[in-house]
Formats: structure tokens, sequence, C-alpha cells
């Protein structure tokens, strides 16, 4: 079994860690008998908490990382998923 690459846990873990997004997920499909590099089929959801679209959101969508240096999580998040945010 693998683990999340750094890029999306540097912009996932802070986001669940403030309650900004719920990730749920589920396994399609897996062999039998799991091996080292076998291939797990995985579907995953991501929910974005409502307040995020309100005007009166105050929070700020930096986090701070380990490295000193300032991500920007949910924008990273939209890019990775190959989303395009966008303002009315």
């Amino acid at each position: 079994m693998g683990r999340i690459p750094n890029e999306w846990a540097r912009c996932i873990l802070p986001l669940v860690r403030d309650k900004k997004i719920r990730i749920e997920g589920c396994c399609k499909s897996a062999p039998n008998i799991l091996a080292i590099m076998d291939s797990v089929l995985l579907s995953v959801r991501v929910y974005i908490n409502s307040s995020m679209f309100h005007k009166s959101h105050q929070t700020s969508l930096k986090a701070r990382s380990t490295d000193d240096t300032v991500v920007h999580p949910l924008p990273t998040l939209f890019h990775l998923l190959g989303l395009t945010p966008f303002k009315k």
C-alpha cells in the first residue's frame, strides 16, 4: 500500500484539520491477497463545507507548512483535481 503524495497532503491536511473539507473514500477493487506494487482502485469524494462560500467567511485560506512556506490549500486542491475556481 502506498501513501498520499506530499503535494496532496500539504493542501488536504490543513483543510481537513480546520473542517473546511471532508473526504470520504471506498475501495472499488483490490486483489484478494495484496502484495507490493499491487493496484487498488479507490473512489474518493471531497466535500467542501458550504461556509467556505459565504461572504461572511473570515477564515484565511492560507496554512503554514512545516517548512516555513505558506500554502494556499483550497486553490491548490482545485488545481490538483483539475478544476478551475471562479468567482461570480
